[in-house]
């Protein structure tokens, strides 16, 4: 996350790297749509999931521009706290212009491929964010997302990793870290007395091994094991 917010801060200072970047992804592929870049909010973590997914398919067209020196990451300071007029040199934007000035970086492949994992694995919470925004959602749909997006990432994790790109090593961290939070959020049973109590909701199912439930409203049928 450091070195994309190296890249997006660059962006959002340079309007000449912002012009060279839409012009190169207008000339590149005239077809596909020209994505503005999202900058990273200080307390929303989905700032970072849309960020990692607006800068993935602009990556070849800033590489080409730094390799054609028509962009440059230039080495940067900061200064200390109050009083002390020292500067220290700060390496992450040296570290992004070796990442794109040099062809064959394996560092360049990993960055694309770390943000593609983040971006895959995050999405199902995100969009489970958004919808429980909603006007219209309740206590009861707290507990439908989650077992969503568990579903989700569990049909993901289940995938070969030749397809995903997700050792399983990585997997198991998600859903350790997945588990350790439904403990953590779901100290209290409000959310699953309402997900009962909810007149559109009707469980066919419910077992120490998998959990079928149908949303009446639209159909949906979400499948999480536990």
């Amino acid at each position: 996350m450091k070195l994309l917010k190296v890249v997006l801060k660059y962006f959002s200072k340079s309007s000449f790297g912002t012009f060279k970047l839409c012009e190169a992804q207008t000339m590149g592929d005239g077809d596909s749509p020209v994505n503005s870049l999202q900058k990273i909010g200080k307390t929303r973590f989905r700032t970072h999931w849309l960020a990692a997914v607006a800068i993935d398919p602009c990556l070849p067209f800033i590489r080409n521009l730094v390799i054609l020196k028509t962009i440059k990451f230039k080495v940067s300071f900061i200064s200390l706290p109050v009083k002390t007029n020292t500067l220290i040199h700060c390496p992450q934007n040296t570290q992004v212009q070796g990442l794109f000035a040099n062809k064959f970086n394996r560092k360049y492949n990993d960055f694309g491929e770390d943000l593609l994992r983040y971006s895959t694995i995050v999405a199902p919470l995100i969009r489970s964010l958004w919808s429980l925004e909603a006007a219209h959602a309740n206590a009861a749909d707290v507990i439908i997302f989650w077992l969503a997006s568990a579903a989700t990432l569990n049909d993901l994790f289940n995938q070969d990793v030749n397809k995903t790109g997700i050792p399983c090593t990585l997997a198991n961290e998600v859903t350790e870290i997945y588990n350790t939070l439904y403990k953590e959020f779901f100290k209290n049973n409000i959310y699953f007395v309402a997900f009962l109590l909810d007149p559109h909701t009707c469980i066919i199912g419910l077992d120490s091994k998998c959990s079928k439930v149908i949303r009446l409203s639209d159909g949906a049928i979400f499948k999480a094991y536990n």
